[in-house]
């Protein structure tokens, strides 16, 4: 009876530890402000009580990478915020839910999350792009239709998923040494059945898998959704009607609401971040590409503009639901996107 005794016992040590250092750290941190502690309340009662946990020592390394890219990229907001902060090494895998000060350079995480991101070795699997990304209101999203593929997986998860979309980002290509490629960096909910069970290591193709509650509250409390929300107030009817169709009638942002993610890779301390405006010059050379080897059409019909094919389009694959982004830049197809 003993050995069985020792194990429960051993398995449950790191819960223990992981509370009370918990308790401890937030015991002599800044008292949080009274939105923060709405917002960590929410997730206690929405999430459960395991969410606003967090693993000291790879909560400790993320955050100071995290604070040290944003120190290097100018990139803190301007008041205090809302981010999230995702390390995708291989035996991570974690996203945090963090307030983010900008007067004290310091970031608090409120929450974690187990998810998945970008799995090299395989036909368009790339690691997930590393960077600073933010929803500038440039690209809308969309929303998953909780459509099946021909192997009966809904990769953007069930219908109504919000689907975060930052755009053509550049990443490691596994396949030739010092060699970069395109992806699109989308993150989002996935199969509920088949591969949200799969979340908490690398198993993407190059996307920011994240679980359908954790989802659901980022879109409804509008944690990323800062710019959307300063595209309604604006005097722009048409825009307005777009952006509300999309947020929905449970929207409730938070007084923290943010716009940005960053992706950190706390095993490889030179990492090479993402670059897009290389990612759209790449784009764009092989655009022209696409227009110069194409057929010419019998008569006197123009060739169509490659570039006039929407982001979603060029992005398909065996996983890819939903409509197309609204609005997206339209960018040309990439010799290997990554969706998800």
């Amino acid at each position: 009876m003993m050995l069985p005794i020792r194990l429960i016992w051993l398995r449950a040590l790191p819960l223990i530890t992981v509370f009370m250092t918990d308790a401890a750290a937030q015991a002599h941190a800044a008292p949080l402000p009274d939105a923060a502690v709405m917002l960590q309340h929410d997730m206690q009662q929405e999430l459960g009580a395991q969410s606003t946990l967090t693993r000291p020592k790879q909560t400790e390394r993320a955050m100071a990478l995290a604070d040290g890219m944003l120190d290097h990229a100018n990139a803190w907001p301007q008041d205090e915020q809302v981010m999230l902060v995702v390390d995708r090494a291989p035996r991570v895998q974690l996203m945090w839910i963090v307030l983010a000060t900008p007067a004290a350079h310091r970031l608090t995480p409120l929450g974690m999350a187990a998810v998945s991101t970008g799995l090299p070795g395989r036909k368009e699997h790339f690691r997930t792009p590393a960077g600073i990304f933010i929803n500038d209101g440039q690209i809308y999203g969309y929303r998953a239709q909780g459509t099946k593929n021909e192997h009966g997986i809904r990769g953007n998860g069930e219908k109504g998923m919000r689907v975060w979309d930052f755009g053509w980002q550049t990443t490691e290509d596994w396949r030739r040494k010092d060699a970069v490629a395109v992806v699109r960096l989308e993150m989002h909910a996935t199969d509920p059945t088949f591969l949200e069970p799969r979340l908490g290591r690398a198993d993407s193709e190059g996307c920011i898998r994240i679980p359908a509650r954790i989802n659901s509250f980022i879109d409804r409390h509008g944690l990323l959704d800062r710019q959307l929300d300063l595209i309604v107030q604006q005097d722009d009817p048409q825009k307005a009607r777009a952006v509300r169709a999309l947020l929905g009638r449970n929207h409730i942002p938070s007084p923290l609401e943010g716009d940005r993610v960053i992706v950190v890779d706390s095993s490889n301390s030179a990492t090479r971040l993402s670059d897009p405006a290389m990612a759209q010059k790449m784009q764009d050379s092989f655009a022209q590409f696409l227009a110069a080897t194409a057929p010419q059409p019998a008569g006197p019909a123009q060739v169509p503009d490659p570039s006039a094919s929407t982001a979603i389009a060029t992005t398909t694959s065996a996983q890819q639901t939903g409509p197309a982004p609204a609005p997206a830049p339209a960018p040309a197809p990439a010799p290997a996107p990554a969706p998800a």
